[in-house]
């Protein structure tokens, strides 16, 4: 079983029992060795995924709504989301000016809303699924903003629904902003939770450019869903705490970093 496989899984369990003591994880794994296991929860309490107590860890779900999870993730590594938002706002200013009226998909997430909250005030389509980040381009007097329906996913603050799929087969986007939770060069760019994986593929086949927002402390973390290779990736825009290695990496595979 991979780390990434195992590490889910564990999660998973948790999350079902609510609360559990480190002798029932280590029977419900008997093949992963006590170190593992104890690495495995330091670094998913690390992450957020759950909160360790002592002898053992419980679900971050027992005592917080998923709602609060969203909102709590806002507030976290601030300064580098402001300067994503900030870098990506000059690419934006200066695209807009090549080409006005652009298309540009913005997903759902804290960096992604983010963003929005430093969206240039220009002519343009903004596509969004995000509630939160509508409803930070709703100060704009200039772009025309479409926001997708759905089923709200709290966790992520948006709206999930293959009935937009029709709609956005049909539009050509000039731009895709793709949230991810992470990035491994094993696993691609993954996220935590499953958000209508069919619709973010139809819109990277329909964008002339898929731009990643990612923070440098997700850069080596993998979650469970994959939804992008660095094939599938023309810009990745990041902080100014992005490890040289790593923006090597991204360069030699072709990928333009901000």
């Amino acid at each position: 079983m991979s780390k990434l496989l195992r590490r889910y899984n564990v999660t998973e369990y948790i999350n079902e029992m609510g609360s559990v003591s480190f002798r029932e994880l280590q029977k419900r794994f008997p093949g992963v060795s006590d170190m593992t296991l104890r690495t495995d929860l330091k670094e998913l309490a690390e992450h957020g995924e759950i909160i360790r107590v002592r002898g053992g860890a419980k679900s971050i779900n027992s005592n917080t709504h998923a709602g609060d999870l969203y909102f709590r993730r806002l507030q976290r590594n601030v300064d580098k989301k402001v300067q994503i938002a900030l870098k990506a706002e000059a690419y934006l200013r200066e695209q807009m000016e090549k080409s006005p009226n652009l298309s540009i998909y913005l997903g759902s997430g804290s960096t992604t809303t983010e963003i929005a909250k430093h969206f240039p005030d220009e002519w343009c389509t903004v596509v969004t699924s995000s509630i939160s980040a509508a409803y930070a381009l709703a100060s704009l007097k200039k772009p025309t903003v479409v926001v997708c329906g759905g089923t709200l996913n709290r966790f992520n603050c948006c709206c999930d629904s293959s009935s937009n799929l029709a709609y956005l087969e049909r539009i050509n986007f000039d731009i895709m902003f793709l949230a991810v939770a992470g990035y491994s060069e094993i696993e691609g760019f993954t996220c935590v939770k499953e958000v209508m994986d069919e619709t973010i593929g139809i819109i990277k086949k329909r964008s002339k450019k898929v731009i990643i927002p990612i923070d440098s402390t997700k850069i080596g973390v993998a979650y469970p869903i994959t939804h992008a290779g660095l094939e599938d990736v023309d810009i990745i825009i990041s902080d100014d705490g992005i490890k040289e290695k790593d923006k090597k990496h991204f360069l030699d595979s072709g990928v333009q970093v901000l």
